[in-house]
């Protein structure tokens, strides 16, 4: 005997079968599965990085990492006082404050001119970043100080591109992919910002490749 829906008179074992058809069809948007591993990989990236610096085969730059806490940090207190923070922030900001822990413990001493100079060019891009009242003007001037603040990073790869594995950012890269595939609106305002990490990150592993590449051909 066939039972049928009052309201539609379509047979009851035909709407099952489309329901239970379209939730094994559609079990997570692919943008939001995409947003899930571009959230996860950096957290995953932070364990070799920090497991590197502990056994002293990573040697990140404190400065370059400090700036970018705690520009992650005023990020999050903005979508805090938004009410909008959400867990991923979190554990990403505490990953990093280990990372810099772990660097001001086992890195270089010292703070040379660049570290310095780098400090205070950034603290000067977020006084005008915090007091610019344009979104794009204040999305410019926040990736300006994200990327000036990789100064120090960038001059200690080019003259020790072996000083750090290209593993740990290699993730990092691959986050930032997965971060632009789970893009669903293409304003300026949605992209630039992972754009801009991507270009930071090709820079990096460019600039690790200078001396991998040539040790990895040698094996």
């Amino acid at each position: 005997m066939i039972h049928y829906d009052y309201l539609t008179q379509v047979p009851i074992y035909i709407i099952i079968h489309k329901e239970l058809t379209e939730i094994q069809e559609d079990p997570l948007p692919r943008s939001e599965l995409f947003a899930l591993v571009a959230a996860i990989l950096p957290i995953v990236a932070t364990i070799p990085l920090c497991v590197g610096m502990i056994r002293k085969t990573q040697h990140p730059s404190k400065v370059t990492w400090l700036i970018w806490t705690l520009l992650t940090s005023v990020i999050a207190a903005g979508m805090y006082a938004a009410g909008d923070l959400s867990w991923q922030m979190v554990l990403i900001i505490l990953c990093d404050v280990v990372i810099v822990a772990l660097a001001f413990k086992y890195g270089k001493s010292g703070w040379t001119k660049v570290d310095k100079r780098t400090l205070a060019t950034t603290i000067v891009i977020v006084f005008l970043w915090q007091m610019s009242g344009e979104p794009m003007v204040a999305i410019g001037l926040s990736l300006l100080a994200t990327f000036v603040a990789g100064f120090p990073m960038y001059g200690a790869l080019w003259e020790e591109p072996l000083s750090e594995s290209p593993f740990p950012y290699s993730i990092m890269l691959a986050a930032t992919v997965f971060q632009l595939l789970s893009l669903t609106d293409w304003r300026p305002t949605e992209y630039v910002t992972p754009v801009t990490y991507l270009l930071i990150q090709v820079l990096i592993l460019g600039l690790l490749a200078r001396g991998w590449v040539p040790r990895l051909l040698r094996l």
